[in-house]
């Protein structure tokens, strides 16, 4: 991903990535149904939204910061904010 140079290395990422943060929608969506600030229903939905709705976002915003400087860099966009959902992880946990 961003430090890869080579195809090979570059899928390890993406796949080590991908098997890392396929539990965080699962978990969002446990976490608000557990909060005791709104009904279940209600608390999933409003994580819903702005997690179905950051699926088409997400890669035009990757490409547009590809497009303005490197897609190196784009990527490590994401790699931080991959870090700042790890930091927040502890949240769920509740």
């Amino acid at each position: 991903m961003v430090a890869a140079r080579t195809p090979p290395a570059a899928v390890v990422g993406f796949a080590l990535t991908g098997v890392g943060i396929a539990v965080v929608v699962p978990l969002c969506f446990a976490a608000a149904g557990r909060t005791a600030a709104a009904a279940p229903g209600q608390a999933i939905a409003g994580v819903a939204t702005p997690a179905y709705a950051s699926g088409p976002a997400a890669p035009a915003a990757v490409g547009w910061i590809a497009e303005s400087t490197t897609l190196s860099a784009s990527f490590g966009v994401v790699t931080v904010l991959l870090l700042g959902l790890v930091a927040g992880a502890r949240v769920l946990r509740t």
